[in-house]
């Protein structure tokens, strides 16, 4: 008798998995697909970010000259990224001459819409604007940024025609 009713049974599970997976796979295949456009959108993201100078000011007049920037960063992708540390690389004749970094640990979102960043890099005496204009000095940008696969590191060269030296007036 127990043997006989398992088989009555046996049918109606079955037609309850069926019914399972006809819904259980297309929403598989769905969250698998929404998961690679995901993916790949992050990836074009770290692939088109790039840096925009906005201004590039020599300023002269003080105990130190320095290069005041203004820069936007972009992505070509929709999907945002996150960026966690900005650092700024100074070259002056092929040698470092100096390095600044700022840190955002809640991540500076970085959209195709662009953000805004400002710099004030002290220099040494010797670089002077002519050292750009030559090419000689050059900047260059590392942005940390994060990703589903952890921190990515992206370099970017700035392309920079500092305008002309900023000499303070001095007292009247």
């Amino acid at each position: 008798a127990a043997a006989g009713y398992a088989s009555e049974r046996g049918p109606r599970g079955g037609r309850g998995a069926l019914i399972l997976s006809l819904v259980a796979v297309p929403l598989s295949a769905a969250l698998v697909l929404h998961s690679y456009v995901d993916w790949r959108s992050e990836v074009y993201a770290v692939k088109t970010l790039r840096a925009a100078v906005d201004a590039a000011r020599y300023i002269s007049g003080g105990e130190y000259p320095a290069l005041e920037l203004r820069l936007t960063l972009l992505t070509g992708s929709p999907k945002a990224l996150r960026v966690e540390l900005v650092r700024y690389y100074v070259y002056a004749g092929g040698r470092l001459a100096r390095v600044l970094a700022d840190s955002y640990p809640e991540g500076l979102e970085v959209g195709p819409g662009g953000r805004a960043l400002s710099r004030l890099v002290s220099l040494h005496p010797d670089v002077t604007p002519s050292c750009f204009e030559r090419g000689l000095c050059t900047v260059r940008l590392q942005l940390v940024v994060r990703t589903r696969f952890g921190l990515s590191l992206v370099d970017l060269p700035l392309r920079l025609q500092p305008e002309a030296p900023n000499v303070p007036a001095g007292p009247a």
